[in-house]
């Protein structure tokens, strides 16, 4: 940061500020990443911001509508305690301080309202830079990881999808984020440690898990964390019980009253991220080893074998969708419901996009997930997979559609929900290009819904890929409503070919799913 730009921050953060500054950053100054409120910029001139504009930022951290994972993972109370801060790590520190950077406020305001953009940006960029240094030998496997560098890695891999510039960088954080899982063991509860202690491992690892699972279906690779490894870890704590000031030690003597079964589950156990949408992504692993199946020389050959394990699949979204509905009634809620509020309360949200994403599973189950080979797929547009697709994929539209108004912006969740949009718009995207004027009124109107979507996507984190689907998209609405001519048969418009746009981002062998041509997985 310029000693020009660095006065002027230094200037705007020692203003008076309403919040008292947190114990657990007083590490930073000690690292030179922060100053006192009362530091001079000529004397701290590598700092980075006031310890009051970081308390800022840890208080924005937790309150933002951008309530992914990363937020779920140490326990707030800890972390922001006056008395007993938890031992935090300047690296974990300063990419928890990056990733607050990232996250929007509710009215899109900015976050440091006395900074100019210019300056928010370098803010963010100095953050992300000492995060780097401070966790290169680990990185570079000079030092032996610790927990906190697990957590880092994670915060790494969760700053990644929120620009262009930062993504660049995913291949080798997500590769960095699942060796330090394995290093540390996180799959094993540590015996000696406290409930809280052995909660914060676990939450990392399934974690970890989740977007293993969903890295893998966004990049089009093989999930490396395994099913059978974490069959002895406990599953997460409910968010209510892990958001209070509760001891778990009751919630660890309940859990044995229950005799819950550790490991992975296909039940939906609680209304909140982990318990809905944990289940989701041990099925999307599934459904992603059934399609490497399915090309495989040898098992994929055997047609009683494929369609044992798609009834396996098909049983435990089932599962899923009954235990979710008996939990929706208890909470007096119900899974149909629409939307007519944007202020709903987060268990409408999570599981609003929890519905989706079950929709999306059945897509991706009797898809190809390659979009260019659904589109030249003649023999599957017939056959009875392409309808029940197409019948989940309107219900993903539709469910779309009430997601725009429960949460307009997709602040909830924009990082994780992308990729699961992304898959459930293309069958009626594949229509609509392939019928052309003749595309009927329901195929426009979940377009048009998609193309909404993608809009808030492109407005909230701007990656290239989504750019790119929504000028497909809007392209493909825009030459429909212009044509006079009525559409000829599918063969014959499959031979006018795809938008060359869209060719980079495929889902077959060899290639890279949404980090396209330009990207190689490490």
């Amino acid at each position: 940061m310029s000693r020009w730009l660095k006065r002027d921050v230094d200037n705007f953060c020692t203003q008076e500020s309403s919040t008292r500054n947190y114990p657990v950053l007083n590490c930073l100054r000690s690292a030179g990443v922060c100053h006192s409120d009362a530091g001079s910029p000529l004397t701290e001139a590598s700092s980075l911001c006031s310890l009051s504009t970081a308390s800022r930022l840890l208080d924005h951290f937790f309150s933002s509508p951008n309530q992914e994972w990363h937020t779920r993972l140490i326990r707030k109370r800890n972390l922001l305690s006056f008395t007993h801060p938890r031992p935090t790590s300047p690296a974990l520190l300063c990419s928890i301080l990056c990733m607050a950077c990232y996250m929007p406020n509710p009215d899109k305001s900015p976050i440091l309202p006395e900074m100019s953009n210019g300056q928010f940006v370098a803010l963010r960029r100095g953050f992300l830079s000492r995060t780097l240094r401070m966790i290169q030998p680990a990185l570079l496997g000079d030092v032996e990881p610790s927990l906190d560098d697990g957590f880092t890695s994670y915060f790494l891999t969760s700053i990644g999808p929120s620009e262009d510039e930062t993504e660049s960088n995913m291949a080798q954080w997500l590769l960095f984020m699942k060796l330090n899982a394995k290093k540390l063991n996180l799959n094993i509860d540590v015996v000696d440690a406290n409930e809280e202690e052995k909660e914060e491992r676990r939450r990392l690892w399934w974690a970890i898990y989740i977007i293993d699972r969903h890295a893998a279906l966004s990049f089009n690779s093989r999930t490396q964390l395994t099913d059978l490894e974490c069959s002895q870890l406990p599953r997460p704590c409910p968010d209510e019980l892990w958001s209070t000031d509760v001891s778990l030690e009751d919630f660890k003597a309940q859990r044995l009253a229950n005799n819950d079964m550790p490991g992975v589950t296909y039940t939906v156990n609680s209304i909140d991220m982990f318990g809905i949408l944990l289940p989701i992504s041990s099925i999307l692993g599934d459904i992603l080893e059934f399609h490497f199946i399915r090309q495989h020389p040898t098992f994929g050959s055997n047609p009683n074998l494929l369609m044992s394990v798609r009834g396996n699949i098909e049983t435990n979204l089932l599962a899923w969708q009954q235990t979710l509905a008996g939990h929706l009634v208890r909470l007096g809620l119900t899974s149909g419901a629409p939307v007519h509020e944007p202020a709903e309360g987060f268990e409408r949200k999570i599981v609003l996009y929890g519905r989706h994403l079950y929709h999306c599973m059945h897509v991706l189950l009797y898809g190809a997930m390659d979009l260019v080979q659904m589109y030249r797929d003649h023999e599957w547009q017939t056959s009875p997979d392409f309808l029940r697709a197409a019948e989940h994929a309107n219900n993903c539209a539709e469910i779309s559609g009430q997601i725009l108004v429960a949460d307009p912006r997709l602040h909830y969740m924009y990082r994780y929900f992308g990729t699961y949009f992304l898959q459930s718009s293309f069958i009626f995207l594949i229509l609509a290009q392939k019928l052309g004027n003749a595309a009927d009124d329901l195929i426009i109107k979940n377009c048009t819904i998609n193309l909404q979507a993608l809009e808030a996507f492109v407005q909230i984190s701007n990656i290239s890929y989504q750019r790119t689907f929504a000028g497909i998209l809007r392209k493909t609405l825009l030459d429909r409503s212009q044509s006079s001519e009525p559409a000829q048969d599918l063969e014959s418009t499959a031979s006018k070919g795809m938008d060359e746009a869209i060719l980079p981002y495929r889902w077959v062998a060899g290639s890279n799913g949404l980090w396209g041509i330009t990207m190689k997985p490490s």
